[in-house]
C-alpha cells in the first residue's frame, strides 16, 4: 500500500494528534485476528514445549514488518489445572505452519485490505534457532473470565520473515482461550 508510520509526528495525520493505532487505521494498515466463531477456544498445552505454541503470527518475504500492539487472552470453558504461565517469543525466521488459521481483519470499515501476516492458534513451530529470542513471560490465575491483556506499546516487531509465537500452559489441564491480537503492518 506504500504508507509508513515513521513519517507521522506520536501518529499525527495532517494536523491531528493522534495515537499510531488510530493512524493505522486511517492507513487501512491496522488488522485484528480474533476467531470469527466466539465458542471456538484456542487451548494451551500441559508444558511448555518449544514446538507447540497456543498462537502464532509469520511471514516469509513480504514488504512489511508485522508491530503487534496488543494481545487480549481470556480464559474460557474448562479452567486450567493450576497457575497459567505464558511465554513469548519473536524470531527472525518464519517458524509457523499448520494449525488453525483465522483470517486476520482490517480494522477500518473504509479499507478491504488483506493482511501479509498468518496468524493461526496451535500452530505447530520449527526448533528454535540463533534467530529466537525470549521476550516476555507472564502468568495468571486458573478462573474462568480472568483476563491477560498486554499493551506492547508498538514495540514487539519482526521484519520481511519472522514470527511471533505466544505460548500458554497449566500443570495438569491445558488452559483455554478466547483471544484478539492486534496488529500493524507497515511498509519496510
Amino acid at each position: 500500500m506504500g504508507h509508513k508510520l515513521n513519517g507521522f509526528k506520536n501518529g499525527s495525520i495532517g494536523c491531528l494528534d493522534v495515537e499510531n493505532g488510530y493512524a493505522a487505521s486511517r492507513l487501512g494498515i491496522r488488522f485484528s485476528a480474533s476467531h470469527q466463531t466466539p465458542t471456538t477456544l484456542a487451548t494451551g498445552q500441559t508444558s511448555w514445549v518449544v514446538t507447540t505454541p497456543t498462537f502464532g503470527i509469520y511471514q516469509t518475504s513480504k514488504a512489511t514488518r508485522v508491530v503487534l500492539t496488543r494481545m487480549t487472552l481470556v480464559q474460557e470453558g474448562t479452567v486450567a489445572g493450576g497457575e497459567v504461565f505464558g511465554r513469548i517469543a519473536i524470531d527472525s525466521a518464519n517458524r509457523g505452519s499448520a494449525g488453525t488459521a483465522v483470517v486476520p481483519q482490517c480494522m477500518s470499515s473504509e479499507f478491504s485490505t488483506t493482511a501479509n501476516a498468518t496468524f493461526a492458534f496451535n500452530p505447530t513451530a520449527s526448533a528454535a534457532g540463533a534467530g529466537t529470542r525470549y521476550i516476555r513471560t507472564f502468568s495468571a490465575e486458573h478462573n474462568v473470565s480472568n483476563i491477560t491483556e498486554i499493551d506492547f506499546g508498538d514495540g514487539l516487531i519482526i521484519g520481511a520473515t519472522g514470527s511471533i509465537l505466544v505460548y500458554t500452559w497449566a500443570t495438569t489441564t491445558g488452559p483455554s482461550w478466547s483471544f484478539s491480537f492486534e496488529w500493524i503492518e507497515e511498509d519496510i
